[in-house]
């Protein structure tokens, strides 16, 4: 908030629109915006040398020839300052101590700081004053900064270094905050609506609105599977074949490379087209997926449809007529590690003989059954659950040959039992694909 005369201020009762900023011979205008500044600002501010400046950092080294017209300059660089993506690149590029002093901004109220509270902070402790103001004008130069008036007290001096406060502009700092926030979450928040509904309500201007118990409301509404068709169903008639296509076909992942294979009549690829109209309904989104930190070679435009909805297409469409779905199936149920512990009992407990072909003798495995838990529904047979156990126990090494011809318990047998149980689940999948 601004400082005002108090006369003036009881006297003016009746609400005005704010004076027109005064501009100096540039066209840029002289007075530092309130809280909560803007890219807007910014530029207003800017004179015809100051955004020859952003025009270059922002740009880059493969920056175009900048626009002559300064209308058309300053709308170019509102594209660039309020894109998250090419923030973070020019940030990126910046050394420690201008990034550090950024990241404190970012981290405060209204992303904004004051020039005294930045001196005292301890992890700016050994910068000098000059040294200080001197990174925070060069964030100033790249647009990453801007001056903000700031509440002061009666007959401070304006000019006063330390009475000065500077924010990151709204559109720069929202972005910044939404790249690191899309680095930390995995690629299943990438494609699950529930994962679209958090990163979209964790933008500070909507969080405020949207509390997180109606957050839980929204989710469970939207991910109901009737819902989930509806929205499907009124897609527009250009982009809901596409849309059926890769869920019953891609799974609803459908990277533009294997779009462009696709001999069908599809048309060209409309990302940001799709992007709005999947995104608006609910249904998904176009992202670059990046998928290399999972070990897989992908970095490409994808079309994806959110997880919950595309299982919901596929249960209305693709059952019970699936050619692909299984015959019957059947599972080897919770209780298959306490029976590779009763298992292993038995071994220690008994001298379990081997044929000449390395396996349990029939009598033997009869009694090894009627020690396993017995099967609670559609499993696998008592015998074919022994069957998997043995394998299993045999091809990861719990259990040894000795030269009595009998099986004991190995080393890593013997380690089996205090390794956590998500460990064990692991290595019986690790077993069952192999």
């Amino acid at each position: 908030m601004n400082y005002q005369d108090p006369q003036r201020a009881a006297s003016d009762s009746v609400p005005r629109e704010p004076a027109p900023r005064e501009l100096d011979g540039n066209g840029a205008a002289s007075r530092p915006p309130l809280a909560r500044p803007k890219v807007a600002d910014v530029l207003a501010l800017a004179s015809a040398p100051a955004l020859a400046e952003l025009y270059r950092f922002w740009g880059g080294p493969q920056a175009p020839v900048p626009p002559s017209n300064p209308v058309d300059l300053r709308r170019a660089l509102a594209a660039w300052m309020s894109d998250g993506a090419r923030a973070e690149t020019r940030v990126a590029a910046l050394g420690r101590r201008l990034t550090q002093i950024l990241s404190m901004h970012l981290d405060a109220p209204s992303y904004a700081y004051g020039v005294e509270e930045l001196a005292e902070h301890k992890p700016l402790a050994y910068l000098s004053r000059y040294e200080l103001d001197a990174a925070v004008a060069v964030l100033a130069r790249h647009g990453l900064l801007i001056e903000i008036q700031v509440r002061r007290v009666k007959d401070a001096n304006p000019r006063d270094a330390s009475a000065r406060a500077f924010a990151v502009p709204m559109e720069i700092g929202d972005g910044l905050l939404r790249q690191q926030r899309a680095k930390r979450r995995g690629v299943f928040d990438l494609l699950t609506l529930r994962g679209f509904l958090d990163r979209k309500y964790d933008d500070p201007a909507r969080c405020r609105k949207t509390s997180p118990t109606r957050l839980r409301e929204m989710y469970k509404m939207y991910s109901n599977e009737a819902a989930a068709v509806a929205r499907i169903e009124r897609l527009p008639d250009d982009l809901r074949p596409l849309i059926e296509k890769s869920v019953l076909q891609f799974g609803g992942l459908l990277p533009r490379a294997l779009f462009e294979r696709l001999d069908d009549s599809s048309g060209t690829w409309n990302g940001s087209r799709w992007k709005n109209v999947l995104e608006e309904s609910l249904i998904g989104t176009v992202e670059k997926l990046e998928l290399s930190r999972y070990g897989i070679h992908h970095a490409d435009d994808t079309l994806l449809v959110f997880n919950e909805v595309a299982l919901a297409w596929l249960r209305r469409v693709a059952v019970p007529g699936d050619p692909d779905a299984p015959h019957s199936e059947h599972g080897l149920g919770v209780d298959l590690v306490s029976n590779i512990s009763r298992f292993a009992g038995f071994l220690i407990e008994h001298n379990v003989r081997f044929t000449v072909r390395g396996e349990i003798f029939k009598t033997t495995e009869k009694r090894i059954l009627e020690e396993l838990i017995p099967n609670p529904g559609r499993e696998l047979s008592r015998a074919a659950v022994l069957d998997f156990i043995f394998g299993f126990c045999r091809a990861r090494g719990l259990i040894e040959s000795t030269g009595e011809r009998t099986f004991a318990i190995s080393t890593e047998g013997k380690e089996w039992e205090q390794q956590p149980l998500e460990h064990k689940l692991e290595r019986l999948v690790e077993h069952a694909i192999d």
